[in-house]
């Protein structure tokens, strides 16, 4: 029995958005003969025809069998960044290969994506050119959630990562007018791991932030065509890479409208207080998008230590587009002095923070 070699690649006739695309699973190398391929899209079995081609091989000592499966799948899905998966059954064995959009290689293309927008899922690295000897990864952040507290400007943070960038400068664009209003790049910083970091910053007016503009982060190699693999990746918010012949451009905004959170303070029950010394107290905030979020307490209106509550990262319902989160935060019905609790959001859906508030938490059940 020898199991199959599989590969899953992307191939156009022409030029990319003018041309269908076609996924090719080849397989190679297997016996016996018997093997089933079954195509998928997010683990969702793709009801459409595929074209296959076996072959036998008849120059080595074994003989060994070829196929490749072939479809044609739906443009819109596969430029919106849907997983397609190659799954083969052989000798009772499953052997899987997936591919994207945000995975291929384009350097043959990039005329033809200079004006396409494509969809790449957020956790994704996108490589845009052949790997080779050099390689830059490119990170693209929007501002903490503590930068929307004075109202005032946001930083926005272009960082490069690579083994050699003496050869790029970083500019930028708001809503495509450049601007100079940003921190000078500094030289690269080298690391003793022998990669080097270049990083530069903007600073944006709320306003802007929120009205949705659109903020460019211009990366200028002067080596592009030869050498370089860029890297691109964005873990808060939605990023856009274009790469043209002489600068990658890299854009930050906000992929949908925000959506606002809900705060709700729950209370403990009448059994709780009446038999516990420390309760703690659950703030149930839900429905927010982006996942960027800030929650903090305080107790008559001063900040609470971190140390005296705990906070659960941001999560999704199944079928849910927005986020929830909770918080506790321990009561101490000995030290209480009718105090007054708070649980305060920042979210960048609103420049004013979300508060939800109790007062005399223990009341009637205080020793």
């Amino acid at each position: 029995w020898f199991p199959p070699n599989i590969t899953l690649q992307p191939v156009w006739d022409g030029e990319l958005g003018a041309s269908p695309v076609r996924l090719i699973c080849t397989l190679s190398g297997f016996f016996p003969e018997k093997l089933s391929v079954k195509w998928q899209r997010d683990n969702q079995t793709l009801d459409i025809p595929q074209s296959q081609r076996m072959l036998q091989s008849v120059e080595k000592p074994e003989k060994t069998f070829s196929l490749s499966s072939e479809i044609q799948p739906d443009m819109q899905e596969w430029e919106d960044g849907s997983n397609f998966i190659c799954n083969t059954s052989h000798n009772n064995m499953e052997f899987i290969k997936t591919t994207n959009v945000c995975q291929s290689k384009y350097r043959h293309l990039l005329p033809q994506i200079l004006t396409r927008s494509l969809h790449c899922p957020l956790e994704q690295f996108t490589s845009l050119t052949p790997a080779s000897s050099q390689r830059v990864s490119v990170y693209i952040q929007g501002p903490p959630i503590r930068g929307f507290e004075a109202n005032g400007p946001v930083t926005i943070s272009c960082l490069l990562v690579g083994s050699s960038l003496t050869d790029f400068s970083i500019t930028w664009k708001v809503d495509g007018k450049e601007t100079s209003v940003f921190s000078p790049t500094e030289p690269p910083v080298k690391h003793k791991n022998g990669t080097q970091t270049l990083q530069s910053f903007l600073n944006v007016s709320s306003e802007d932030w929120f009205g949705h503009k659109v903020v460019s982060c211009n990366l200028h190699p002067s080596l592009l065509d030869s050498d370089y693999i860029i890297l691109c990746c964005d873990i808060l918010m939605t990023l856009m890479a274009v790469l043209m012949k002489h600068f990658l451009i890299l854009s930050l905004s906000a992929s949908k409208a925000p959506s606002p959170p809900a705060v709700q303070i729950m209370q403990p029950s009448a059994p709780q207080l009446s038999t516990s010394q420390v309760l703690p107290l659950t703030c149930i905030v839900s429905g927010f998008f982006p996942s960027n979020i800030l929650l903090f307490w305080k107790e008559n209106d001063q900040r609470v230590p971190s140390s005296r509550y705990t906070n659960s990262d941001p999560w999704k319902y199944p079928g849910s587009s927005t986020y929830s989160m909770s918080s506790l935060l321990n009561t101490s019905k000995t030290e209480d002095k009718d105090s007054t609790y708070s649980c305060v959001v920042q979210h960048e859906s609103s420049k004013n923070p979300f508060i939800s508030t109790v007062k005399d938490v223990f009341g009637k059940w205080k020793n």
